[in-house]
């Protein structure tokens, strides 16, 4: 889920991810390690052939 709101002329993104199981994912259950693949430049890049 994706929001978005403006305050004192700043535009905040609030991005919300969740798990295959609909768990939305905190720093106890992979939002750290995604954080530490953003923080080391080494994020997957998922390719398939039905997109």
């Amino acid at each position: 889920m994706v929001s978005s709101r403006r305050r004192n002329c700043a535009l905040t993104v609030q991005i919300q991810l969740y798990d295959a199981q609909g768990i939305l994912l905190d720093e106890t259950n992979g939002l750290a390690e995604i954080r530490r693949l953003i923080a080391e430049d080494r994020v997957p890049i998922r390719s398939t052939t039905s997109s």
